[in-house]
């Protein structure tokens, strides 16, 4: 990893412990590197494009500034735990993830603009712009989806389940858009 002042992390140096959590702080991130892309817990707080494969085995944290751009765009990444977006209320940039099977969003995420580009489990999530979802969608608790100035999307070909009583907000100049279908028991307001 390249730190703020520039010194870099080998895999000489570091071991991948069951607690760890490797962060990587710097922007232009381009090439995580670390055992194989295989991380237990994974940390980006500066901008990044990635569209290499990675395996996180429990929580991914992307708490980059509001003003920078994190991508995992590869649709072989692993997330098995949660990935959490912002930090302590505190919304992180525009985000893009992509994965091989489900993505789980920890509650209360929160992003400048979020595009999802496979399955993914959501409950609270706000956005300052877009919010696309590209891949099923499940609600499985009561939640509120908003977007505080763009528009809401869930793809064509596309299922949103909602499993519990769901609010989707935003500005009277945008829009939300079902272009799949809707199932589930919840309530879809």
């Amino acid at each position: 990893a390249k730190g703020v002042s520039g010194q870099q992390v080998t895999a000489d140096t570091i071991t991948n412990g069951t607690n760890s959590t490797f962060e990587y702080y710097d922007d232009g991130i381009i090439n995580l590197f670390w055992n194989n892309n295989q991380y237990n817990n994974l940390t980006i707080s500066g901008q990044a494009d990635y569209g290499n494969p990675i395996t996180v085995s429990s929580t991914t944290s992307i708490t980059a500034a509001s003003s920078k751009t994190v991508t995992l765009d590869s649709t072989a990444n692993v997330f098995t735990g949660n990935v959490i977006l912002g930090d302590s209320g505190i919304s992180t940039g525009d985000v893009t993830l992509a994965a091989a099977g489900t993505i789980n969003l920890e509650n209360n995420a929160n992003a400048a603009s979020l595009t999802i580009q496979t399955a993914a489990n959501i409950q609270n999530v706000t956005t300052s712009g877009a919010q696309n979802y590209n891949g099923n969608t499940v609600i499985s608790s009561a939640a509120a989806i908003e977007s505080t100035g763009g528009n809401i999307i869930f793809a064509a070909g596309t299922t949103l389940s909602v499993n519990a009583d769901t609010t989707i907000t935003v500005p009277a100049s945008k829009y939300i858009d079902f272009n799949g279908s809707t199932s589930g028991s919840g309530k879809l307001s």
